[in-house]
């Protein structure tokens, strides 16, 4: 699959082999209109994941209407 959509130019995400991929999706946390993005460039899924907990967390759910 990654080699058809690499021939056609078309984005391609293969998740368990960042060597094919095209783009690599962060993990967000969003209190509009505050967006947090997390990334590891794909070398720590996990440990981005982690951190948007912990951020989500942090951050309350009313932030965003907060700065309305």
């Amino acid at each position: 699959m990654y080699q058809s959509a690499n021939q056609r130019q078309v984005l391609v995400n293969v998740v368990d082999d960042t060597q094919r991929c095209s783009f690599i999706v962060p993990s967000i946390v969003d209190r509009s209109p505050i967006i947090v993005a997390i990334s590891s460039s794909g070398k720590a899924p996990v440990l981005a994941r982690l951190l948007r907990e912990q951020l989500e967390a942090l951050l309350p759910h009313h932030l965003g209407t907060m700065l309305r």
